[in-house]
């Protein structure tokens, strides 16, 4: 068993019921070239995919609207909120750019991406929910009940910067739309439910780092962003 686990995890993680479907929904790729759906003007709206493609969005927006539960409310959440609800009821939405499908795309394989890391790295689950499905408020209320201690301290914050110099968050491109930080938080996340020294936690985010990358050279679309 690796020396980083500290507890045993019994509970398979909470999964989107969906999930299948939306895998299946992701591997498909569109023939048409797609343009960037650029506003032009203020509240402009305009198409959010091609024609070929709006039955397998909508399907994938409506799916995608039952994750990441402390995104819509605040910053670029409510931009992608409104997209996605936007892209559901009309075939038009004001994206400033953003492609519905590869924006559903990007942040669904990063969600894989990070829990296959924590699966490889053998580490504590936060909340026993997978990335795309977890809360970090919640998360935050939790540990604090249990162990009656702040989340965000030093420690958080320590993580929290080695995984920026290490450049740990994909980035995405225009089409993409914002960058997930989800990804990160959750990682480093499960870092701290691993109760390790400082020591520790810079080897861990060093195996994270490079799973990460290796994930990257693997596949375009998570490096697009870095390929302009």
């Amino acid at each position: 068993m690796n020396s980083f686990i500290n507890k045993t995890i019994i509970d398979t993680p909470r999964v989107l019921e969906e999930a299948v479907i939306m895998d299946e929904l992701v591997k498909i790729r569109c023939e048409q070239v797609h343009r960037r759906f650029v506003c032009l003007h203020q509240d402009q709206q305009v198409f959010t995919t091609c024609p070929e493609c709006r039955d397998r969005v909508v399907v994938m927006a409506k799916l995608f609207l039952k994750t990441c539960p402390d995104d819509w409310y605040s910053g670029t959440g409510v931009y992608i909120l409104n997209s996605l609800i936007n892209t559901t009821e009309d075939s038009r939405a004001s994206t400033d750019g953003m492609d519905i499908a590869a924006m559903i795309s990007f942040r669904w394989k990063l969600g894989q991406l990070a829990d296959r890391i924590l699966k490889t790295l053998e580490l504590s689950v936060p909340s026993n929910t997978t990335c795309i499905l977890w809360s970090k408020l919640e998360w935050q209320k939790e540990r604090q009940m249990r162990l009656d201690e702040s989340v965000f301290d030093r420690s958080w914050d320590c993580i929290w910067r080695q995984c920026i110099d290490g450049k740990l968050l994909p980035q995405p491109s225009v089409e993409q739309g914002p960058e997930f930080i989800q990804f990160q938080q959750y990682l480093v996340a499960a870092i701290r439910e691993s109760a390790l020294d400082h020591k520790d936690n810079e080897e861990l985010v060093k195996k994270i780092l490079r799973l990460t990358e290796e994930a990257k050279a693997l596949d375009p679309e998570l490096r697009r962003g870095t390929l302009g």
